[in-house]
């Protein structure tokens, strides 16, 4: 049994993906060779587990809106960065995993919002 974490409430106070440093961005997906797809302001995002604004995953590109969650970016990145190339050849949307996948991927999103100077773990565990 997966461990599954909801995403905020709409309306809560959380940092939005826009509020970063878009070259941080980009150089952490670098990284992992992961690619960032950026929707329209109304588009739905292709891949999201969860729907609303939240960060969607196919492949090795992580599908965003400018309203997108940063923790829910981060997370979907890292499911990439942990995950085989098997399970990221046939990626699409639900990452899978057990749940020490999970945990470590929780972790890993904590550890790597470090790497983006205006979000950092504080904000990263508040949100």
């Amino acid at each position: 049994m997966s461990i599954l974490i909801p995403p905020a409430a709409p309306g809560a106070n959380v940092m939005a993906l826009a509020a970063l440093d878009s070259r941080e961005v980009m150089d952490l997906l670098r990284v992992y060779g992961a690619t960032l797809a950026e929707i329209g302001s109304s588009a739905p995002i292709p891949g999201s587990y969860w729907g609303e604004a939240e960060a969607g995953l196919l492949g090795n590109a992580v599908y965003v809106r400018a309203d997108t969650p940063a923790h829910s970016f981060l997370h979907e990145l890292c499911h990439y960065v942990c995950m085989d190339g098997a399970r990221r050849a046939a990626l699409a949307t639900d990452a899978g995993g057990d749940d020490d996948e999970e945990a470590a991927v929780c972790y890993l999103q904590v550890l790597l919002s470090d790497q983006l100077r205006d979000f950092g773990a504080p904000r990263c565990l508040g949100d």
